[in-house]
């Protein structure tokens, strides 16, 4: 019976191992995915000595155009991802940190009532630490960055094994090679995701259940000392922070009054420490695509505004000559 027990012991940790070793070639097809956030990050390291990295959500890859940027004489790139919080955001800059020869002046951290949320940074839907040009595996993002994904980590592994199986049919028979400046277009778009669409109050009717769990949120004050830890972290490295938050159409009526009312402490906090643009523009339902995210309209009038801020603030200002 000994016996026994110890073969089947074995067979399952060997099949175990087998499961595991396989999904870690989850991001085989890295170069021919389809996916915007991967595009994006596989032409990153095509630009260097940057003045601005935008950091932040799909409120950032939508909201900042940084073809305005260049018109002002600001080398800046579009580093948004979607649900990306400040777990996404560490993975994201000290990936792009190990691949710049010149590290940028300065990194704008977008935060909003949802990048503290508990939607972000999405292991399982979004592992977008496996497709950065330095991957994490499963096991260290959840070691260096969260280790309650434990609870999560068999689905998470699971997701990869089928996922590997997928990419590595995509990288076979896909003619698409998006590691090539031709066929990338964010290479253009220097990361920037530009939609035409307009808010409409029929297609927000059909979304609004996706932002009702909100009401119930609570504010995370563990995600807030990160940010901080986030900031203290690059400045150590020379490199100014700024924080900045964007116009966000009917997001803030999702949220309780309570954590509401710790966002805005926190934001106290943040403007006494730090950098911060506040983009306050009273925006029509036109210049956003849904309920959070500007469309290219307001893309276009967002960071004209953030410009503007720059050259009236010295320590900004002074730190790239604007034209």
């Amino acid at each position: 019976m000994k016996k026994f027990l110890t073969r089947l012991i074995l067979f399952f940790a060997g099949f175990l191992l087998v499961f595991i070793s396989v999904a870690k070639f989850d991001n085989v097809a890295r170069c021919q995915n389809k996916n915007d956030n991967v595009k994006k990050l596989v032409c990153q390291q095509n630009f260097d000595s940057l003045d601005i990295v935008f950091l932040g959500n799909s409120y950032c890859y939508s909201g900042i155009n940084p073809i305005y940027f260049d018109s002002a004489g600001i080398k800046t790139f579009n580093l948004g991802v979607s649900t990306a919080g400040v777990n996404y955001y560490s993975v994201l800059i000290n990936d792009y940190l190990k691949s710049a020869k010149q590290k940028p002046k300065s990194i704008f951290l977008l935060v909003s009532p949802m990048t503290l949320s508990e939607k972000t940074d999405d292991a399982l839907n979004n592992p977008i630490y496996r497709y950065t040009n330095h991957p994490l595996s499963v096991e260290e993002y959840m070691f260096l960055h969260d280790p309650s994904l434990i609870k999560s980590y068999p689905k998470i592994i699971a997701r990869s094994f089928s996922r590997t199986f997928v990419n590595l049919y995509t990288y076979f028979t896909s003619k698409q090679n998006y590691c090539d400046k031709g066929e990338n277009e964010m290479f253009a778009s220097k990361g920037f995701i530009s939609s035409s669409k307009k808010s409409s109050f029929k297609d927000e009717l059909k979304t609004n259940r996706f932002f009702l769990p909100f009401l119930k949120s609570q504010f995370d004050t563990v995600k807030a000392k990160k940010f901080l830890d986030l900031a203290s972290e690059l400045e150590g490295k020379n490199i100014k922070v700024v924080f900045y938050e964007l116009p966000s159409n009917k997001l803030y009526s999702f949220f309780n009054a309570t954590y509401l009312h710790d966002y805005a402490s926190f934001i106290t906090k943040l403007k006494q420490n730090h950098n911060f643009i506040f983009v306050d523009l009273k925006l029509k339902s036109d210049y956003y695509r849904d309920q959070d995210h500007l469309n290219a309209d307001g893309a276009t009038i967002a960071s004209k505004e953030i410009i503007k801020q720059i050259k009236e603030r010295k320590d900004l200002c002074e730190l790239y000559p604007t034209q």
